[in-house]
């Protein structure tokens, strides 16, 4: 127990030498981490603007309002160990560095970090935009991504996690290693594009009822579902179809995992694609 209370007392001599440390002697739980800092910015955005987002660890959540401006709200944390531990922590070396650039009707979103090599803490990022939106470059190395009641073009890329899209409409390209897909879409029109790859977990699209669309779905491994009877599965590892008439172009494929193409139950929110 000496031992311990004179290691304590010399990292907290180390710590007021390099000004910027915190001790933590504690329970951590086994994944999250712990709030240390929080960030909030808001910068103007015309309807219709340019919202770029990069994470490296953490979860992103989009939600579209009625404003013509960006809220930003993340929140840094320390990185979480398992059992009790002493830690030494620089909040320098630890905490990504959070960037808002704006320009010509864009405005870009950046955590990064200070060091190469460096394991950054956990960044959960908060961010409102107007509803009729373009975003491009979402893109998240770890975490989860989430985007709700928007309209407009949509380009998200995730290591791993999972993607969670509600209630939008227009295009949208997703890209995801290894994690869930699933989205509910609305408003689909002749002219927008959806690309979804997943290269290994499940990919779950709703569409509502009366969509018009071209569609093509392919797996590896899984198998496809659909609850659309235009969709004629039967086994098949790659199936195309058509629902109602000219409309949407939807490609679907995912090398390990199954495809599940869904009818909305309720009518949601989103309003006319740009």
């Amino acid at each position: 127990m000496r031992g311990k209370l004179i290691l304590i007392f010399i990292i907290t001599l180390v710590c007021f030498s390099l000004h910027s440390c915190v001790i933590a002697v504690r329970n951590y739980p086994p994944m999250g981490g712990y709030p240390v800092q929080v960030f909030q910015k808001t910068a103007p955005l015309e309807s219709g603007g340019t919202v770029s987002v990069k994470n490296i660890y953490g979860d992103v959540e989009i939600v579209g309002w009625d404003r013509e401006k960006v809220d930003v709200y993340a929140e840094k944390r320390l990185p979480s160990f398992r059992g009790k531990h002493i830690q030494v922590h620089s909040f320098k070396a630890l905490l990504p560095q959070i960037k808002v650039e704006q320009f010509e009707n864009s405005v870009q979103i950046k955590a990064e970090i200070q060091k190469l090599g460096q394991k950054p803490g956990p960044v959960n990022q908060y961010i409102r935009v107007p509803r009729p939106i373009r975003l491009k470059d979402i893109s998240n190395q770890k975490g989860n991504i989430f985007v709700s009641d928007l309209f407009g073009k949509i380009f998200v890329e995730l290591g791993e996690g999972d993607i969670h899209i509600e209630n939008c409409s227009g295009s949208l390209s997703a890209s995801l290693n290894k994690g869930l897909f699933e989205a509910s879409l609305y408003d689909l029109r002749k002219g927008d594009e959806i690309h979804v790859i997943n290269h290994q977990g499940d990919i779950i699209l709703s569409l509502q009822f009366q969509v018009n669309a071209r569609i093509k779905a392919q797996v590896s491994e899984g198998n496809i579902r659909s609850e659309f009877n235009q969709i004629i599965t039967s086994g098949k590892k790659e199936v195309q179809a058509q629902i109602g008439k000219d409309g949407a172009q939807i490609s679907l494929s995912t090398l390990k995992g199954s495809i599940h193409i869904k009818k909305i139950k309720k009518e949601g929110k989103a309003k006319s694609s740009m």
